[in-house]
C-alpha cells in the first residue's frame, strides 16, 4: 500500500502532538519561585526619608534560573524543575526595597538605577556572598552592606550580617519551603537595615 506525502504529512504531526502532550514525553514540568515580602503590619505615619536600595552583587552562581542548593563543601547542586521566576538579584532588590518601605516607612524608596531628579538622601549598597541551602540544609544569608549619605557623599556605615534557617522541612528538595525561608532571612536582613536607618537620622 502506498501511502501519499498528505497522509505521511498528517500522520507525523499527529505523532508529534502526542509526544507534547502532558506524560507523553516524559519531561517534568518545571516549577517557579518567587522571594515574598513581610506581611503588610501597621499603618504609621510616613517619613520624608528617601533611600535608593543598590546596586547588588551576587555571585555568578545564584544568578542561574535554577534554584542553587549546596551538596557539601566544594560541590553545588541545581534543581532542574525547581526555578526562579525572576533574577535573584531582581527579586531580592525589589522585596528589599518593599520591605524597607513598610517598615521605616516612606514611599521614596527607589531601586537602582534610579532617575536623577529622585535626589536619593541615603544609597543602601549591597553584597550578597551566600544564599542557598547549605550541605547541612540549613539556608543562609551572608551579605556585606553599607549605606551613604548622598547628599553629604561619605560612607555611615559597614557592616557584614549573616542570618540562618534550619532546614525548612525534612524533605531536602521541598523547594517551595526553601524559598519560603529565603524570604524570611531577607526579611530579617531588610529589619536589620530599616534600623540603622532609624538610629542614623536620631539626633
Amino acid at each position: 500500500m502506498r501511502i501519499s506525502k498528505t497522509t505521511l504529512g498528517v500522520i507525523v504531526l499527529a505523532a508529534c502532538a502526542l509526544l507534547l502532550q502532558p506524560g507523553c514525553s516524559g519531561t517534568k514540568p518545571s516549577r517557579f519561585y518567587v522571594l515574598s515580602p513581610l506581611p503588610p503590619g501597621d499603618a504609621s505615619s510616613l517619613q520624608e526619608l528617601s533611600i535608593g536600595v543598590g546596586p547588588l552583587e551576587f555571585p555568578d552562581y545564584l544568578l542561574r534560573p535554577q534554584i542553587a542548593i549546596q551538596s557539601n563543601a566544594n560541590q553545588l547542586e541545581y534543581a532542574e524543575y525547581d526555578r526562579w521566576a525572576e533574577p535573584l538579584n531582581e527579586n531580592f532588590a525589589r522585596v528589599l526595597a518593599g520591605n524597607l518601605s513598610q517598615l521605616i516607612p516612606t514611599e521614596k524608596v527607589h531601586i537602582y538605577p534610579w532617575l536623577e531628579i529622585l535626589r536619593v538622601r541615603f544609597q543602601l549598597l549591597v553584597e550578597v556572598t551566600n544564599f542557598e541551602q547549605t550541605e547541612d540544609g540549613r539556608i543562609v544569608l551572608t551579605v556585606s552592606w553599607s549605606v551613604l549619605d548622598k547628599t553629604k557623599r561619605e560612607d555611615l556605615l559597614q557592616r557584614r550580617s549573616t542570618f540562618s534557617r534550619p532546614a525548612p522541612a525534612a524533605d531536602p528538595t521541598d523547594y517551595a519551603a526553601i524559598a519560603a525561608a529565603m524570604s524570611e532571612l531577607v526579611g530579617e536582613f531588610s529589619r536589620e537595615v530599616a534600623q540603622a536607618l532609624r538610629d542614623i537620622q536620631r539626633p
